[in-house]
């Protein structure tokens, strides 16, 4: 039986006689991410480490191969897009993969919104870097490709924080739709996701996206998540299910980006806004948050509100911090905490977020807008979407406790190990897809390579 290397012990090692790993990035069940240098130009990547074996040195059952070929096909596919992580070169020895990709030294967007403060409070800022996420998502979609684990741990940063790259297509499918509920990372995800639903043995994963796409704009804008969970279990969702107004009870959003969430948060997903659409009203938006100093105005009082206050203001639902619990590193390895029911048959309990006392929830202070009702930051088949939705807010995001990791993450469903990579019998499918041409990297200035190993279609 083999015995698999410990991450650290591959520091130092050369790729093609090269690329020199040398420093570990963030690490994840059945993967490592590490930055790398060329001993040549000196020029900086990111290295995926995808191992062939598990944990107890058994090699990798077939379908844990497949989905690491799905990752790096879907991956590669898209990443000619200039806001999604660049995929550079594949190299492979006895125990892993190695997959050569764009380095981004600013980390991702969690730890720029939650430690640097980057962007809460920045309208045209916030702006222009969630049109980014947008054209990269619609990008993807475009061609077919659907995350599933939109959310800030799973975007990169560079240029100094005007630049945002997607990364980490883990749980990534073609499929426009997905039978794996809650699949992705609980603050992201849809309603629909999140349950089976009576009607259909399926959800929809353009839709399913858009809605992790909201909860990404009220992270931006407002530094906090709105909910832990779009479920009626969650007291803040309910709240706002049963009154849109209530967003704007407890964050510091415009009646433009309020108006704008509804369509988003529709729990219907055939009446959600489209991206296209989305895109649109973005554009047209005025101002996305409330000028500081403004008063945040109160839900309307309405017999069908005031019926249930204590149920809307659950002060439990704003002590839970955004607490990160993904490891990227592209840095972007998925952590063995997010979801894929490709991989468990049963769902396992959501884990607890690090509890962290926060203001009241009705309360904004616009010169301290360290993430006050604090939750997590959150996040599918081959039909084409189109529609528009409206669902409630929660909590935020919270400085990472964890010193050492590349970047912080959010929480997410605590569930067993599993593999979140794809890749082997993606040959012919590349073979039809274009030269993705590196350009100012001279090291790999050619396209993607593949192992000869590499034969039959995804």
């Amino acid at each position: 039986m083999y015995v698999p290397l410990r991450p650290e012990d591959r520091i130092g090692r050369l790729l093609e006689g090269k690329l020199q790993l040398t420093d570990i990035l963030g690490t994840g069940a059945y993967g490592v991410v590490y930055s790398a240098v060329d001993i040549d130009t000196h020029v900086r990547y990111a290295v995926k480490c995808l191992s062939k074996f598990n944990q107890d040195g058994t090699p990798l059952e077939h379908r844990q191969v497949a989905y690491q070929q799905r990752e790096i096909r879907l991956h590669y596919l898209a990443s000619a897009h200039p806001n999604v992580v660049s995929m550079f070169k594949i190299s492979e020895d006895a125990d892993c993969i190695y997959v050569i990709l764009e380095y981004c030294p600013e980390g991702d967007l969690f730890l720029n919104i939650t430690e640097r403060g980057q962007y809460v409070g920045k309208d045209d800022l916030s702006k222009k870097i969630f049109l980014q996420i947008l054209d990269a998502v619609a990008h993807c979609h475009k061609m077919g490709i659907y995350h599933r684990d939109l959310k800030p741990e799973n975007i990169l940063v560079t240029n100094h924080g005007d630049t945002v790259k997607l990364a980490d297509f883990g749980l990534a499918t073609s499929d426009d739709r997905s039978e794996d509920y809650g699949c992705g990372s609980t603050f992201y995800m849809s309603p629909e996701c999140l349950h089976p639903s009576s009607r259909k043995p399926f959800y929809m994963c353009a839709p399913n996206d858009i809605w992790s796409l909201g909860v990404i704009l009220v992270n931006l804008t407002c530094g906090r998540n709105p909910w832990k969970q779009a479920s009626f279990q969650d007291s803040t969702y309910r709240a706002f299910a049963r009154n849109p107004a209530f967003l704007k009870s407890i964050l510091p959003v415009t009646d433009e980006l309020n108006d704008i969430l509804a369509r988003i948060f529709n729990p219907s997903p055939e009446y959600r806004i489209t991206i296209s659409e989305l895109r649109d009203r973005i554009m047209a938006c005025s101002r996305l948050t409330v000028i500081p100093g403004s008063v945040v105005p109160t839900p309307p009082t309405s017999p069908e509100y005031a019926s249930f206050p204590e149920e809307a203001i659950d002060d439990s639902d704003y002590d839970t911090s955004l607490s990160p619990s993904s490891t990227n590193s592209d840095g972007s390895l998925t952590s063995e905490t997010t979801v894929d029911d490709d991989f468990e048959d049963e769902m396992c309990q959501e884990q607890e977020p690090v509890g962290v006392v926060q203001p009241n929830p009705m309360t904004f202070e616009p010169e301290n807008p360290i993430f006050y009702n604090a939750q997590e930051f959150i996040p599918q088949q081959q039909q084409h979407y189109n529609g528009p939705m409206a669902i409630p807010a929660a909590p935020v995001v919270v400085p990472s406790q964890h010193p050492g990791r590349c970047a912080p993450q959010s929480q997410q469903v605590h569930c067993p190990q599993k593999p979140s990579y794809s890749l082997w019998d993606f040959a012919r499918c590349v073979q039809q897809a274009p030269n993705l041409m590196i350009q100012n990297h001279a090291p790999f200035r050619q396209q993607v390579s593949f192992m000869p190993s590499f034969q039959g279609c995804y």
